[in-house]
């Protein structure tokens, strides 16, 4: 069974991505692994900086205060 999408480029049929014989298990380096978690980290640290700016970006301004 080949994997579908329509004319938008939503597949179609999702059942088929998880079927076990269509999938094989490798064995990665160890500097393929690093290179990987690397990425990751790296990208959730950005991602996750972007949604704070965001998030205090809409928040009310406070009012300074006289000192």
């Amino acid at each position: 069974m080949a994997l579908t999408a329509d004319t938008y480029g939503r597949i179609t049929n999702p059942a088929v991505l998880y079927v076990s014989t269509n999938w094989e298990w490798v064995d990665l380096p160890a500097s393929q692994q690093q290179n990987f978690a690397n990425w990751y980290s790296y990208y959730r640290t950005r991602t996750n900086s972007a949604k704070t700016a965001m998030s205090r970006a809409c928040l009310p301004r406070s009012t300074p205060t006289s000192a």
